[in-house]
């Protein structure tokens, strides 16, 4: 079997199961509705952004370093930005919960920010600091 024709077996195999995962989805859910029930445990996601192709922005590479993930969104939104609107941007271009999102934004400004690659202010919102990138990354 060739490679390509492989792969595309491997993509036709991966909508499948996406598509019955779908399937089984949609009637746990009119069970959960239409009975009452609910799951004590929590069903796994499946992230449809994670995806290549299916990133708002084409120029995020969803391979980079979370430090590279990080400082690109701080560049598109202009060069300076809240870690919470950074978590925004990562939960929407790489599908990560919001937890997940919010710890990565905030340590790698903090890092960033340490290293001098990124210079931080209060915004006068309690402890909320926006954080701006230095001249040289822009």
């Amino acid at each position: 079997m060739d490679n390509k024709l492989f792969y595309e077996n491997l993509v036709k195999q991966e909508n499948d199961l996406l598509s019955g995962l779908e399937k089984v989805r949609e009637l746990k859910k009119f069970y959960e509705e239409t009975f009452g029930f609910k799951s004590d445990s929590k069903s796994p996601t499946v992230k449809k952004s994670v995806k290549q192709g299916h990133v708002p922005n084409s120029d995020y590479d969803q391979k980079w370093t979370f430090k590279d993930k990080v400082l690109f969104i701080l560049k598109s939104l202009g060069g300076s930005a809240t870690s919470f609107e950074v978590t925004e941007k990562l939960m929407e271009y790489d599908g990560m919960d919001k937890d997940k999102a919010g710890q990565v934004a905030r340590t790698q400004l903090s890092l960033a920010n340490k290293a001098g690659t990124v210079k931080s202010e209060l915004t006068g919102q309690g402890k909320q600091k926006k954080y701006s990138l230095s001249e040289m990354y822009f």
